[in-house]
């Protein structure tokens, strides 16, 4: 923009470059009239020079329904202009050829040089004419554009651009570039539909070469789609969609109502025998949620419904604002040995809704098969005094004929060294339901910090089912302890027990107790097994180790949300295992409650007592 002041003078350049802005004096008031002279730079040829009279414009905020429409548009850019938008407004005329702002089309160089001479684009308001749109072209920014009545090309360039139609009897108009993902919009909100109207009754996406069409039908009886169009060149089929055009903002149809849309997805896909492990259905409703819905299901498929798995309904109700249900699938173990068997869920058509693109969905039954779990019957082992630790291999489902077992056997301890030989395979006699693996310790095992870990899993493979997340594990401890024990071994006592507990030799600022119940270093104690606080994944932990085998310490962890009020700020505090595991199978880590997570303030103690 050029700013000009009385007196100023201005050339048919500065014109074509950009907006003129006249500020009379700077007040704000407006003037009663504007004076200037038009000449051609030759003073033999005298100046034309007019007065025009100023009538201050202030529109209200509403546009009258009374109004004509040039009027109307005269208001719509009064308040567009002021919100900032630049208006190109050809509404007055018949047809135009083509309307667009300056940068339009520019890219790379070009548009660098245009920035460069005349800054960043405002906004635009392109209005076409009321007859023959032509052509309108936005340019950088977030442009609006409306086409007139008649036939018509827009752009909108880069940005989040609208387009907005007022008029929809008829005429075809392209859109070059329309792009839900860069937020850009059709807006409809215009369209003369009776009251409760459904958007399918009177709205259409075909495709066509090259893109879709939007075809609208006025008398709403869902045929023919023969008044305005608009063509959308490069819409993708998996934006092509009706309902979600609607709900994302992209296609403004005040209006107009989405009629329900259900459409069924297995979001569980596989079921088993085994177990039994069950599939699951959900079926989804788009658009209108103000009232009940009840869909209709039909079932078929290899698998029989309520003698294959437990009977199924015929209907599902979808409460007024419920968008989804769930169907379960619960396979009956028939104890045949069968191939593999779909249940297919087809959503039958109904008067109150209408049937999205997946209306059909299907989920398999496996049929049973062995199934192999392992647990540590027994977790603890002991060198002194000795005890061994236990596995139990457990198999259900098909058991009536042999079977080898492989195991992977991992963990800190040495197979073989640390503790008797296991093997990595257990052969199950027909019928066998059960087999134990025993863990048993050998009196040379060198246990770092005093204990070391047995995991045990079931290996895959093709001749029975188990279960990826299934570990058990037993850890080798080097001696069940009690405090009096522990002290005996370690020091001379030679006053009373208690009065031992507090003492601290060496200054170390950490008890005998203390080391003891926290498994520390009973001459050398470093606080790396001392309760200390951390944060993981933005919640408070503690974590401390918690020696095995000495049953004579209990440890209580308490959190609470106020120091000054502890016992009425109480709450709950929780074992959880961190993934992944800790490398020490004596450390423990405590955090609060969901339910308290998300208190201004946490606090944690932990007391260990005997």
């Amino acid at each position: 923009d050029r700013v000009l002041v009385p007196g100023a003078q201005f050339t048919h350049a500065d014109v074509l470059r950009g907006r003129l802005v006249f500020d009379h004096d700077g007040s704000g008031k407006p003037p009663g009239a504007l004076a200037f002279a038009v000449h051609d730079g030759d003073a033999a040829h005298p100046a034309t020079e007019a007065v025009i009279g100023l009538t201050p414009f202030a529109p209200g905020d509403y546009v009258s329904a009374t109004l004509g429409d040039l009027e109307a548009q005269r208001i719509l850019n009064h308040h567009h202009a002021a919100a900032g938008y630049v208006v190109l407004d050809a509404a007055s005329l018949p047809r135009n050829a083509a309307l667009a702002v300056p940068s339009a089309g520019l890219t790379g160089d070009a548009l660098a040089a245009h920035r460069a001479t005349y800054g960043d684009d405002r906004r635009a308001l392109l209005v076409g004419a009321a007859g023959e749109t032509g052509s309108l072209a936005g340019g950088q920014q977030d442009d609006v554009l409306m086409p007139g009545a008649g036939a018509g090309t827009l752009a909108g360039g880069p940005g989040s651009d609208a387009f907005v139609f007022r008029d929809f009897a008829s005429g075809r108009v392209a859109i070059a570039d329309f792009a839900p993902a860069e937020a850009d919009e059709i807006d409809f909100a215009a369209f003369p539909a009776a009251p409760g109207a459904y958007a399918h009754q009177h709205l259409k996406l075909a495709p066509v070469a090259g893109g879709y069409e939007l075809r609208t039908d006025l008398d709403g009886d869902g045929a023919g789609f023969t008044n305005r169009c608009v063509a959308l060149a490069g819409l993708d089929a998996d934006e092509a969609d009706l309902y979600a055009l609607i709900a994302a903002g992209r296609l403004r149809v005040d209006g107009l109502r989405l009629m329900p849309r259900v459409s069924v997805a297995a979001t569980v896909p596989q079921a088993a025998e085994n177990g039994p492990v069950p599939g699951q259905f959900t079926v989804t409703r788009e658009g209108d949620l103000s009232a009940d819905l009840t869909v209709s299901l039909g079932w078929s498929g290899t698998a029989e419904n309520g003698k294959d798995y437990v009977l199924a309904p015929v209907t599902v109700l979808l409460p007024a604002g419920c968008a989804s249900r769930d169907l379960v699938i619960l396979p009956y173990d028939d104890g045949l040995t069968e191939a593999a068997e779909t249940v297919l869920l087809s959503l039958a058509a109904g008067t109150d809704y209408l049937l999205g693109a997946s209306s059909q969905a299907s989920v398999t039954i496996g049929d049973l098969r062995m199934l192999l779990t392992v647990e540590a019957q027994k977790p603890l082992a002991c060198l002194a005094p000795a005890a061994s630790g236990r596995f139990i291999l457990r198999r259900s489902g098909v058991t009536q004929s042999p079977v080898d077992v492989f195991l992977n056997i991992r963990g800190t301890a040495a197979n073989g060294q640390d503790y008797e030989w296991i093997s990595d395979w257990v052969a199950m006699a027909a019928n066998q339901v059960t087999a134990v693996i025993s863990v048993v310790p050998r009196a040379t095992a060198l246990l770092t910090g005093g204990a070391e870990t047995v995991d045990l899993s079931i290996a895959p493979d093709a001749a029975y089912l188990t279960l990826a997340t299934n570990v058990a594990r037993v850890v080798i401890i080097e001696r069940t302890d009690t405090f009096a024990d522990w002290a005996a071994r370690e020091f001379v006592v030679t006053y009373g027990i208690e009065a031992f507990a507090a003492q601290d030799p060496g200054g170390s600022g950490i008890t005998h107790f203390q080391r003891y119940a926290y498994g520390l270093d009973p001459h050398h104690p470093s606080t790396d097994g001392l309760p200390r606080p951390i944060i993981r994944n933005g919640r408070l932990v503690v974590t401390f180790r918690k020696p095995l085998g000495r049953k004579d310490v209990r440890h209580t962890v308490i959190g609470m949300t106020n120091l000054r009020d502890p016992a009425g700020s109480k709450v709950d505090t929780r074992l959880f295992q961190p993934v992944p595991a800790d490398d020490d199978p004596q450390r423990v880590y405590y955090e609060l409650v969901p339910a308290a997570q998300g208190a201004p303030c946490a606090f944690m103690e932990v007391k260990a007592e005997w």
